[in-house]
């Protein structure tokens, strides 16, 4: 054996399965729908959040936008009107 071989340690002893982590296969799939509802909830719940976030925003620019323009805008009408 070459030096370098020692440092590498090598399996010479069968080692036994330990079935305590194996899960059967209903077993899995209750995991995996358990999972899958959660994680649906989950993004559910993140979708509506940003969606209210991203309302206010749109809202509070719409308003903005309609101070800004809104004041001109009746002017303008009422202008038209007061000069017919």
């Amino acid at each position: 054996m070459r030096p370098d071989e020692e440092a590498i340690p090598t399996l010479t002893d069968v080692v036994a399965f330990d079935r305590r982590g194996v899960l059967s296969p209903q077993a899995l799939a209750d995991l995996q729908a358990e999972l899958s509802a959660r994680v649906q909830r989950l993004v559910e719940e993140l979708v509506h959040s940003a969606s209210r976030e991203v309302e206010a925003v749109l809202m509070e620019r719409i308003c903005d936008q309609l101070r800004q323009h809104l004041p001109e805008l009746l002017d303008q009408v009422i202008r038209d009107r007061l000069i017919k």
